[in-house]
């Protein structure tokens, strides 16, 4: 693994981590770093550890040894809403909407959720803060012409989108994208993409992916796993010709 020697702090610095399921090692070792305004792309085949990482990150999971430092402390075992408060956030595979509530709606809950309950009931301040911060991440998302409809009756596409919105209400540092493109059509997929280059002047982001025309169009840095462990990474160009990533991964049929 070649990690680049640059003089600020990473915003992300994983070292030495292992994630056990009984007796397997669905992360097996792996260090890894990164800087902030980054964007940072995660591949490998089916199994490699990809969705254990980002647990073990956000407290889904409790590492089995090994530290995650996140802006410079320590937040191993912290559980997800705890690492949620130092501004990491995460979307998920499978959705986690509002359904019946509009897009607007569903933003201002997680804006809400951002400031604390207490002061969104009982401070008029608070709460005209948590509506100027809902109408500047609809406008900056580009979400005016669906702020008011169902998220239920929204597309397919739209409502990935809308998941990043809900991200972003927490006012992320670093956000998690677990393949957002996935069942997407290409139409869907390149708005997803813009979405990513948009967004990274205000908070870093990983993002896992399979489409590679995404991971080439997005990301600085490429990182490969297997088997729970770093076996590449680099820019894009380096990592798609690299014969090993194509052995193990570029080479099979994705996940």
């Amino acid at each position: 693994m070649v990690i680049k020697d640059v003089a600020a702090p990473p915003i992300l610095e994983v070292r030495d981590l292992h994630v056990n399921f009984g007796g397997v090692a669905a992360i097996d070792g792996l260090d890894f770093r990164m800087m902030r305004r980054e964007i940072r792309a995660i591949i490998g085949p089916n199994g490699a550890g990809k969705t254990t990482f980002f647990n073990a990150i956000s407290g889904v999971v409790r590492p089995t040894a090994g530290k995650v430092v996140f802006e410079g402390t320590d937040i191993s075992g912290l559980s997800p809403r705890h690492i949620a408060r130092r501004r990491l956030a995460r979307t998920f595979q499978v959705s986690s909407l509002f359904l019946g509530l509009s897009v607007r709606d569903n933003v201002w809950v997680a804006a809400q959720a951002s400031e604390g309950i207490l002061g969104a009931v009982f401070s008029s301040r608070v709460r005209a803060r948590i509506d100027a911060k809902t109408d500047e991440i609809i406008e900056r998302l580009d979400l005016q012409d669906i702020a008011s409809m169902t998220v239920a009756d929204l597309s397919y596409g739209d409502q990935r989108i809308v998941e990043v919105a809900l991200a972003m209400a927490m006012t992320p540092r670093l956000l998690l994208l677990d393949e957002p493109t996935a069942g997407m059509s290409p139409h869907e997929t390149d708005r997803i993409a813009r979405l990513v280059r948009q967004i990274r002047e205000l908070v870093s982001v990983i993002i896992i992916e399979h489409d590679m025309d995404v991971v080439m169009g997005v990301a600085d840095t490429v990182s490969v796993l297997n088997f729970g462990r770093l076996v590449a990474e680099g820019t894009p160009d380096v990592v798609q010709n690299d014969p090993h990533v194509r052995e193990v991964y570029l080479g099979s049929e994705p996940c």
